[in-house]
């Protein structure tokens, strides 16, 4: 029953995020498994990692006094979208969080794509 519900919550958390439109998603040419497994060696070395489902593709951290949350998705055999939600932990942390939501989010994705072996993106 605890799992259930553990599971439940990541999966509200990652919904309400993305539907939000708050997240930054990325497309990675790579299969889900190695996505998945990559983007937990990332969250267990730059974050701390709260929970993870693999089958709803949620992982849940925090950064200092930034929440997150990552939803990982299958688009085909090779390729995968990852997106990143990050927020201030409590009401009234708000001020100056959005430029540490966006400098997580970038981070993640850095991280990432070097532990698949990707080349950085561009920016």
């Amino acid at each position: 029953m605890k799992k259930l519900l553990a599971a439940v919550a990541l999966s509200v958390v990652a919904a309400s995020a993305h539907a939000a439109g708050k997240g930054t998603t990325t497309t990675i040419e790579k299969p889900f498994d190695e996505v998945w497994t990559g983007s937990l060696a990332v969250v267990a070395e730059e974050f701390t990692l709260n929970g993870a489902q693999k089958e709803s593709g949620v992982i849940s951290f925090r950064s200092g006094t930034q929440d997150g949350s990552i939803l990982v998705v299958k688009v085909d055999d090779a390729s995968t979208n990852v997106t990143v939600n990050a927020k201030a932990a409590r009401a009234g942390l708000s001020i100056g969080m959005g430029v540490d939501a966006k400098k997580i989010k970038a981070k993640f994705v850095k991280k990432l794509r070097e532990k698949l072996g990707l080349p950085p993106v561009k920016e």
